[in-house]
């Protein structure tokens, strides 16, 4: 599979998917609990078939997903990067920019900051908005263990927006 081949499966995706314009779902709707529940799924399972990146992608353009995925990582799996790094080698640029932000993440978190830096730029040219905020933590040399907490503080938040009730919804 390629990129051009996932543009054309995200575009058939769309067709059926309940996300708007900028690719996001009702909070707390069924497809986006579904969505989380996918990418989470994905990412326990240490593997990604090439027919669910194009499904993955589509979650991701959910901000709300895409934070749920950014407080369930972890970021000293090595399978880790190895996940974010499928997904942006065959994201088409509309869908990039959560999978590379998410990917600088796990190398800030791992002390990679030059690797960081450097795969975030294109997200950042892009004004995409975590990626102008994870820019500015960067640039300020803001320990990443405090940053980690932060994720960990923030994640029940996020789970209880997309699951509704407390944290105690979600198996992460």
């Amino acid at each position: 599979m390629n990129k051009t081949q996932v543009k054309e499966k995200i575009k058939e995706l769309q067709l059926t998917s309940k996300q708007n314009n900028n690719g996001s779902f009702n909070d707390g709707s069924e497809e986006q609990r579904n969505a989380a529940m996918l990418i989470e799924h994905a990412y326990n399972a240490n593997h990604i078939s090439f027919d669910m990146i194009p499904s993955l992608l589509l979650a991701l353009k959910d901000i709300q997903v895409r934070d749920y995925v950014i407080g369930f990582i972890n970021s000293q799996d090595y399978d880790t990067e190895f996940f974010f790094k499928e997904l942006v080698k065959y994201a088409p640029v509309e869908y990039s920019d959560a999978p590379i932000t998410l990917l600088a993440l796990v190398y800030y978190e791992k002390h990679l900051n030059v690797k960081a830096n450097e795969i975030i730029r294109s997200a950042v040219k892009r004004n995409y908005s975590l990626a102008l905020l994870l820019d500015r933590v960067f640039t300020s040399n803001w320990n990443a263990d405090e940053f980690n907490k932060m994720r960990a503080i923030n994640h029940p938040m996020v789970t209880s927006k997309i699951f509704g009730g407390s944290d105690d919804n979600n198996n992460s």
